[in-house]
């Protein structure tokens, strides 16, 4: 009988070096370099003029083949755009990957538990329980960068903002 046990405890160890060898071999893939960007387009003029487009669902290497496949991306003004200006290859999406929570991580840098944005569709921690509040028009947490491009002293036009 102890023989059997040492037997099955032996089996065991070897099980999981191996498998310990296999997720650390996983790991290890994790870390390889990513691919190497397209060339950087040379910086604007100072006094330049910024233009911030974002593509829902569309992450880095996404656009990347995208622009890499005139089929996928036929010319025109957002083909244009990437190959005057800058656009972001190696975007990784926050998590949960919903828009307001993508768009505000996008516009601030801060993940969901920094910008408070957390879903589409939130409770309102200042109205009555079961209150809901749109993750597009609820309050930011961390400064954007329409704020911080203000707080330097640079003219910001949004859109929205009338």
């Amino acid at each position: 009988m102890l023989r059997f046990r040492q037997l099955v405890i032996d089996i065991a160890r070897r099980f999981l070096l191996r498998a310990l060898a296999l997720l650390s071999f996983a790991a290890l893939l994790q870390c390889a370099p990513a691919p190497s960007p397209r060339a950087a387009a040379p910086p604007p003029p100072a006094g330049g003029r910024a233009v911030l487009v974002s593509f829902d669902g569309v992450a880095g290497e996404r656009l990347e083949a995208m622009l890499d496949d005139p089929a996928k991306l036929p010319a025109g003004a957002f083909r244009r755009l990437a190959a005057r200006g800058f656009h972001a290859v190696r975007s990784v999406p926050p998590t949960p990957s919903l828009t307001a929570v993508s768009h505000i991580t996008h516009v601030t840098g801060g993940l969901p538990d920094v910008t408070g944005i957390v879903a589409n569709t939130m409770l309102d921690p200042t109205k009555p329980f079961g209150t809901t509040i749109s993750g597009f028009f609820a309050p930011i947490r961390a400064e954007t960068l329409w704020q911080a491009a203000r707080r330097q002293g640079r003219r910001v036009r949004l859109p929205a903002s009338g």
